[in-house]
């Protein structure tokens, strides 16, 4: 099967000169396709980027099910062979909707096709077994049916099923002629059921705190036992959309950890002071490595830090808070990979041979991941917007070198201490990639679409107030 990909890294680098002086884009770059005439991505950054991200959206739409339209969680390639799985989760569904939003953003996909594709999906949605509104951890992309061959099938994943409500949030706000069908999905959706108001408040004995759940067991009608307490995660949007739904206080936005207090074990003592957001007191702490003050997250990824930015208006409102950290978090993951030497940075959970596995920049995290010897192009592109230029691209040619752009984009990771490569694509990363571009290029679309909704909208204040510490 013809694969693209780009010229090798030495061939972009004696083309463009050093990088960080003039740099413009893979001006060598070309589409090789076994013996076709080779087209030109193109002389800049921006059309560079964007023939990426067409290439991204042909996974969509190659392994869209005939059935229910929705993709599958994870394609291995298998040489020239594909093999798809044959389940789907509640974050996939809710990011497979952000694609289709971002590739019509894009003009990869006609506004007509993307309202029919969404269309689809919502038919598929409207049949699928729910709780409470929410989906469940599986489900089976041909049926439509859980998928009840996995163990934890009979979960309500809090976290998933926010990527459910923002994916349906950004349709709506894309595609207004669908609200309607929408707005029925997301009133029978249920988050005040998987929050606690009772959760145990260090600084004040006489007042708890309100943290989501991390889930639900739906099976033996229970908790599954743990609470999301770390602010500055993926988890945010959870919260996010629960407060503006109206099914959580906004005072919830407040009670996650910025830091742990300082008297309890973490990766580094952390500073900051105690400040006060519509009558609620938030200890703003946050750590410093090399002279770099940031809030952490829990394991030191990308993904944990950043993923949310792809639809909270994190970088247009909240500069002096979630907007200021994102970017000294990239930093942190680029300084990271240069001072380890590693030829590309962009550290998050990611696919792995056979398997799935988390890496991070430990010391970004309250806990820290304790790998880091994977980095995956998602990662790289969560920091499109903050990061400069020449870092994304100096990643990006040595996805590049490696072999790992195909005619899908991007396989999903890389090992950067052997020649491993990981010959596998993963929905959500694939999504991660092109809803970032999206953004790049169109100045935060998809974020805007995500506030044409009230959901979307009415909580931006919480981010507005807030000052980190940083």
């Amino acid at each position: 099967m013809a694969e693209k990909s780009f010229s090798s890294r030495r061939t972009v680098l004696g083309s463009i000169g050093s990088l960080g002086i003039g740099l413009t884009g893979f001006s060598g770059s070309t589409l090789a396709s076994n013996g076709e005439d080779d087209e030109s991505l193109g002389d800049d950054f921006e059309t560079t980027l964007h023939e990426i991200a067409a290439d991204t959206w042909s996974f969509f739409d190659a392994f869209a099910t005939k059935e229910t339209g929705l993709v599958p969680d994870r394609v291995d390639a298998e040489g020239e062979a594909y093999e798809p799985a044959d389940h789907t989760s509640p974050a996939n569904i809710g990011v497979q909707l952000l694609s289709t939003v971002a590739a019509s953003n894009l003009d990869i996909l006609e506004a007509s096709e993307a309202h029919n594709r969404i269309e689809t999906i919502l038919d598929t949605i409207e049949d699928l077994e729910t709780w409470n509104g929410h989906l469940y951890r599986w489900y089976d992309v041909h049926a439509g049916s859980i998928e009840d061959e996995f163990g934890g099938w009979w979960e309500i994943s809090t976290i998933d099923n926010g990527w459910y409500t923002a994916g349906l949030v950004t349709a709506a706000g894309a595609f207004p002629a669908l609200q309607s069908r929408i707005d029925a999905l997301l009133s029978a959706q249920n988050y005040e059921i998987l929050y606690d108001s009772e959760v145990y408040n260090p600084f004040a004995d006489d007042f708890s705190f309100g943290h989501l759940l991390g889930g639900y067991d739906a099976r033996n009608d229970e908790s599954l036992g743990f609470h999301y307490g770390t602010f500055n995660s993926e988890t945010r949007i959870s919260s996010y959309v629960a407060i503006g739904k109206g099914d959580v206080p906004g005072s919830h936005w407040w009670d996650p950890f910025r830091t742990f207090p300082p008297e309890w074990g973490q990766n580094k003592d952390p500073e900051g002071e105690f400040r006060t957001y519509e009558g609620e007191r938030v200890w703003e702490g946050h750590y410093e490595h090399d002279g770099t003050k940031y809030v952490p997250s829990w394991g030191g990824s990308m993904f944990e830090s950043l993923m949310p930015s792809l639809v909270l208006p994190e970088l247009e409102v909240g500069g002096r808070a979630l907007g200021e950290n994102n970017a000294r978090q990239v930093q942190l993951q680029i300084d990271h990979a240069e001072e380890q030497g590693y030829d590309a940075w962009g550290f998050s959970p990611c696919a792995v041979p056979d398997s799935y596995a988390e890496f991070a920049v430990d010391y970004a995290g309250i806990y820290g991941y304790n790998r880091d010897d994977f980095a995956t192009p998602h990662a790289t592109f969560l920091g499109l917007e903050y990061a400069d230029r020449s870092a994304v691209e100096s990643s990006l040619e040595a996805y590049t070198d490696r072999g790992l752009y195909t005619k899908y984009g991007f396989f999903d990771s890389m090992s950067v201490v052997d020649d491993t490569v990981t010959e596998s694509y993963l929905l959500l990363d694939q999504a991660i990639s092109l809803v970032a571009i999206a953004n790049y290029l169109t100045d935060g679309s998809v974020r805007h679409d995500f506030r044409r909704h009230s959901i979307g909208e009415e909580p931006t204040d919480l981010l507005a107030k807030e000052r980190f510490t940083i």
